[in-house]
Formats: C-alpha cells, sequence, structure tokens
C-alpha cells in the first residue's frame, strides 16, 4: 500500500510541475488560456496589433472596488493585473465614432442589434 501512495505522489508531483512549467512557457511566448464561462474556452495567443472591429482584446481591469467584489464572489480570476485582478477577454464591437444604444430589444451599434 504505501508503494503505491509513493507512486502516486510521484505522479502528482511531475504532473503539478509540468503544468508549473507549461504555464511560464504560455505566459513568455504570449499564449492565454481563458477558462471562464464569459467567453469560449481556448487558448489565445497575445500580439500587439492595431485594434479593429471583431478583435479580441486583453486588458487589465482598473483597479476598483466593483472589481475587488468580482474577485471575491470568483467572477473574474486572480492574477498579476494591479489589484491582483485577472486579465479580462472581451470582442470589439464598436470604436470611437460608432453610435452604441441599450433598449429593450438588446444593445445596437449604428442601427444594428447585436447577435451572440
Amino acid at each position: 500500500m504505501r508503494k503505491t501512495r509513493n507512486i502516486l505522489a510521484g505522479i502528482v508531483l511531475s504532473v503539478s510541475a509540468g503544468t508549473f512549467l507549461l504555464s511560464i512557457v504560455f505566459r513568455v511566448s504570449g499564449i492565454y488560456y481563458n477558462n471562464t464561462p464569459s467567453f469560449p474556452v481556448g487558448f489565445y495567443k497575445i500580439v500587439d496589433e492595431p485594434v479593429g472591429k471583431g478583435a479580441y482584446v486583453s486588458f487589465c481591469p482598473p483597479q476598483d472596488e466593483v472589481f475587488d467584489m468580482a474577485v471575491a464572489r470568483n467572477y473574474i480570476n486572480t492574477g498579476n493585473c494591479p489589484g491582483g485582478y485577472g486579465m479580462l477577454l472581451k470582442r470589439v464591437f464598436a470604436q470611437v465614432g460608432d453610435t452604441v444604444s441599450i433598449g429593450g430589444a438588446g444593445i445596437k451599434v449604428n442601427g444594428e442589434l447585436l447577435r451572440k
């Protein structure tokens, strides 16, 4: 029985170390893993390019009471952003000069209703 526990502990330690090393490789190479339900789960490559409609952007939320509460309630992850927040990943639907309105039908950009 003792031998089985030692083998199991070795496997868990190996997986933990491998996961840690992989996370370092991802961070250095600009790869972001999203596992939240608010955005499609998967791997995303962070690049420094101009932002346009339809682009996905990653950013640190501002340090604020609202985001403190979001972290406390596990709405957003902890991370390396100021305040200990995790980066957010969102899609751009409007830019400077666009008209955005919110009503009973939903959100409209330049008169067009956004659809999922």
